[in-house]
């Protein structure tokens, strides 16, 4: 669970991080505030891809309640999503007897957990996407700005603000996928525990079934009159 639990957070915002990086690092060199001699690197680069990733995920994790805030612009609370996927939920299965309600999804998502860590890894794998796209987003609306402002202030070429139309047109899209998957994820939830909750129903209604149908022993039918 540990390999799985670092996976989620590599791809959550280790990578967006390094996105965040690449931004910060860009500027550094076009303000001449760093300069990055690649020579001189290239027997560190285990040390240097190291300090990367550690700082991606550190400036990824910093940076995400921003990338949430963004998100906010165009969408609605975790929780309010949460309960619009409830209800989509109940009106596609009516059949289904429903014990919890929109705000119990924690708790469903670690009963989940408890009976199978694989289908918990079905489910969390949409909410890591839904992290991961929210910052990607974010990270390209920093790319247009600064298209926009190396274009006034470096080099006044066309072809910079097209690039950051297309930045642009990139974060629209990843926030919109973003919300996407941030449904998805809360439907995957309450589908997983009713499809287990189901399972277990099924299987102690059979078991009950079959303890119905097994004939008493006869000193028992003998002590009640039966023949």
């Amino acid at each position: 669970m540990s390999i799985r639990v670092g996976l989620y957070d590599f791809f959550a915002y280790t990578l967006p991080g390094i996105f965040y990086l690449g931004i910060i690092g860009f500027w550094l060199n076009v303000t001449g505030l760093l300069v990055v001699d690649l020579t001189t690197l290239k027997d560190f680069w285990g040390a240097v891809t190291f300090v990367i990733v550690a700082a991606g995920y550190i400036i990824g994790l910093l940076i995400d309640s921003l990338a949430y805030r963004w998100m906010r612009l165009f969408y609605n609370r975790n929780r309010d999503a949460t309960k619009t996927a409830f209800d989509e939920y109940t009106k596609r299965h009516p059949w289904v007897k429903l014990n919890y309600e929109a705000k119990d999804w924690g708790i469903l998502l670690r009963a989940v957990k408890s009976v199978s860590l694989e289908a918990a890894a079905d489910v969390e794998q949409h909410n890591v996407v839904f992290i991961m796209l929210r910052n990607i987003s974010l990270a390209f609306v920093f790319s247009t700005i600064s298209t926009v402002v190396y274009y006034f202030v470096v080099l006044s070429n066309i072809w910079i603000l097209a690039l950051g139309i297309v930045f642009f047109v990139l974060a629209i899209v990843a926030m919109r996928r973003s919300g996407i998957r941030r449904h998805w994820f809360y439907m995957a939830v309450f589908e997983a525990f009713t499809a287990h909750f189901l399972l277990d129903e099924k299987a102690v209604n059979a078991k009950l079934t079959e303890k119905s149908t097994v004939p008493a022993p006869k000193s028992v039918r003998k002590a009640s009159g039966e023949k």
